[in-house]
């Protein structure tokens, strides 16, 4: 994941790293049917505590789910 975002980051990996150890800490307190269902749930409410996984999951919700490159070649 780091590599990936690294650029987006502007942290050392070891942040990212402390941050998503807390991250899955709080997902395992959680009780099961408290638990967020989708991406935007949890970035909504990871807000500032985790700063780093909020740029992470705003790129994910912003990544396109498909190309249409293939299409563009057909037609």
């Amino acid at each position: 994941m780091y590599e990936c975002c690294a650029a987006q980051l502007q942290c050392e990996r070891q942040q990212l790293d402390q941050e998503v150890n807390r991250w899955k800490v709080r997902w395992s307190l959680m009780v099961a049917d408290k638990q967020l269902k989708t991406l935007l749930d949890e970035l909504n409410a990871c807000g500032s505590a985790y700063p780093l996984i909020q740029l992470i999951l705003t790129e994910l919700l912003t990544m396109p789910a498909t190309s249409a490159s293939c299409e563009r070649f057909f037609s």
